[in-house]
């Protein structure tokens, strides 16, 4: 015999004043084809309920919920955000995920890099990512929201913190370099050194420090520049 799948989801229902709203709930929900269990909480006001989702759907459950006269709350879903750098991307990406129809609220922490989204549950990650994309980010994938960093965020942040450690110690010794060959008419050794060979190393150690050294700054600012819009990196 094939098992069957069966999903269980919260959903914060107001309007319920009674036992009475409690069991109107709970009898339209057990109803709906597919539902397995249907129990309400008066004092949380929500309603827990299992059910197949080859045979009915979230929003089967929502309207289970409206028919008998209460509303169906949003659900807050929390998701894993890339490409963010400061306030103003916490704010992009907010904004861009308020312009989508039915969401109501969405926080971000930017240090977690997670966002907190207040939505019906027909909206899904895939309806969301579009929206965060234009804004220049990323929108990855659901995530627990009292949960800390993934090992595999935290691994890829520890990998992209090395990097960039590397290139500030490049950029830095060339940059000691460079203010010492700009002074090299007054070092004894260097002063007898041609100006045109000066003027090469020079050049041989600025172009790497521009261009690999500062590479993350030029994505950055081309990423932003693609959806027309400007952050830290465009500076």
């Amino acid at each position: 015999m094939v098992s069957k799948t069966v999903d269980r989801i919260t959903i914060p229902v107001g309007g319920m004043h009674c036992a009475s709203c409690v069991t109107k709930v709970e009898g339209s929900l057990s109803k709906v084809a597919g539902v397995e269990s249907a129990a309400v909480n008066l004092a949380s006001e929500e309603a827990t309920v299992e059910f197949q989702p080859g045979v009915c759907t979230v929003d089967d459950l929502y309207r289970a919920v409206e028919t008998v006269g209460y509303e169906p709350k949003p659900i807050t879903r929390t998701y894993a955000v890339r490409g963010m750098t400061c306030a103003s991307c916490v704010k992009r990406v907010e904004d861009a995920l308020l312009r989508v129809d039915g969401v109501e609220r969405a926080q971000v922490n930017l240090a977690t890099e997670r966002v907190s989204v207040a939505l019906p549950p027909a909206i899904s990650l895939e309806d969301l990512q579009p929206a965060v994309e234009a804004a220049g980010y990323e929108l990855l994938r659901e995530v627990e929201p009292d949960a800390g960093i993934e090992d595999a965020d935290e691994q890829e942040r520890a990998a992209a913190e090395r990097g960039l450690l590397v290139r500030m110690v490049f950029a830095l010794t060339a940059a000691v370099a460079l203010m010492v060959l700009a002074q090299s008419s007054r070092i004894a050794g260097l002063s007898a050194v041609p100006s045109g060979t000066i003027n090469v190393i020079s050049l041989l150690l600025a172009t790497p420090v521009l261009f690999w050294a500062g590479r993350p700054f030029f994505q950055g600012a081309w990423q932003m520049a693609k959806h027309r819009s400007t952050d830290m990196n465009t500076l």
